[in-house]
């Protein structure tokens, strides 16, 4: 939407759908952790999880502007993309295993 967007509009309704994204899928994450994690090291899965989402914090707005300085808005989003969507296959795949082989 941000690459698409020629008025500063898009710019506030971008940061409205990240701020309600992040809004939902947070909690549910946390709450997955929180089920996955054993007992006993509940506390450490849950320092990792915060760690990753500061690094991805800092590192993140980090990469996309270098890519959009280079590439462009849109190249930079369809990157981005990519990613997230081989990570939620790997993520599916890997949880898919998991749960198969118990």
């Amino acid at each position: 939407m941000l690459a698409f967007g020629h008025h500063p509009i898009f710019l506030w309704l971008t940061a409205i759908m990240f701020g309600a994204g992040s809004g939902i899928a947070t909690p549910t994450l946390i709450a997955y952790v929180a089920d996955v994690a054993p007992e006993n090291e509940r506390g450490l899965y849950m320092g990792l999880l915060r760690t990753a989402q500061d690094f991805a914090l800092i590192l993140g707005p980090f990469f996309t502007g270098v890519l959009s300085d280079n590439l462009g808005f849109g190249y930079q989003g369809g990157l981005m993309g990519s990613i997230v969507i081989l990570a939620a296959s790997i993520f599916i795949f890997w949880r898919g295993a998991k749960s198969s082989s118990l």
